[in-house]
């Protein structure tokens, strides 16, 4: 059996996992979708408030990807 460990902190991929989940509750807030909707960029380019959601997304994206501990 191995040693249970207790932590003081969450580790790196739940703290990645959260901010991408929180990333996409804002994302489907701007675009206004459900939860149960789909996430899918046809006719972005066709509206620019849902295209300036969607960079704001990918960009949000980047910065978890790049968080180094």
């Amino acid at each position: 059996m191995g040693r249970e460990v207790s932590r003081t902190e969450p580790s790196l991929c739940a703290r990645r996992r959260a901010a991408k989940k929180e990333a996409e509750r804002v994302l489907r807030s701007k675009l206004r979708l459900m939860h149960n909707q789909t996430l899918n960029k046809n006719g972005v380019l066709k509206d620019s408030k849902k295209a300036d959601a969607w960079k704001e997304y990918e960009i949000a994206l980047v910065k978890i990807r790049e968080e180094v501990v």
